[in-house]
């Protein structure tokens, strides 16, 4: 909780000490989530008075709200945070539960995500569907790409898998002609265990020494 206070202050003391005010922040997932509640509650007195504040939904599973459970003789943790206690903390809920993503969306001017089926899916089932229905018009987009045109553009250049691995062994690693005996591991991704990264090395534990380490 002090990291996520230290961290959203200093966000907007870097555009005060600058005079850079700017006409819109974008803050995105729980980590930048108080970022506008600092603004919106005057800690910076009018400064941010004529800037809007967009807050991006990437993932709102609630284990990435990034609820924070204090001990009950904490309370709401106000004394670190210095945020009033209802834009953190639902009083409807049965236990006191921070949740950074609340203050993000609740003070912000609007918010986004990166599909419209990820954004009717949040207003419908998410905990946070009641606040986020009090924006009118949230932004959803799919990450701006193209994608009936990258499909076509994939399918001329690699029509099947092994036209598209011998891409690859060229490309990356010298080769003048596919080699299909040699096998090719592929990862594009965060290097995390939600991504599946550990598949890969469980597989590949097996995979080296039985080809002899030529992968």
């Amino acid at each position: 909780m002090r990291q996520l206070s230290v961290f959203g202050k200093a966000c907007l003391e870097y555009c005060c000490k600058r005079q850079i005010i700017p006409s819109v922040v974008v803050t995105n997932d729980w980590f930048t989530a108080l970022v506008p509640g600092y603004a919106k509650t005057g800690q910076f007195g009018p400064t941010f008075n004529g800037t809007s504040f967009v807050h991006i939904c990437h993932n709102l599973q609630e284990s990435y709200e990034g609820r924070i459970f204090p001990e009950p003789r904490d309370g709401g943790l106000e004394y670190i945070h210095g945020l009033p206690r209802d834009i953190l903390v639902d009083p409807n809920w049965k236990t006191v539960t921070i949740n950074p993503s609340r203050c993000a969306i609740m003070m912000s001017d609007n918010w986004a995500t990166v599909s419209k089926s990820y954004r009717d899916d949040l207003l419908n089932s998410s905990p946070l569907a009641p606040l986020l229905s009090l924006k009118d018009k949230p932004f959803a987009y799919p990450n701006g790409i193209p994608i009936a045109e990258r499909i076509r553009k994939l399918d001329e250049k690699s029509p099947d898998h092994l036209t598209a691995k011998k891409a690859l062994q060229m490309k990356y690693f010298n080769y003048s002609e596919l080699d299909d005996s040699v096998p090719l591991f592929a990862f594009v991704g965060r290097i995390t265990s939600q991504k599946g990264v550990h598949l890969i090395l469980d597989v590949a534990e097996h995979i080296i020494p039985h080809y002899n380490y030529k992968v």
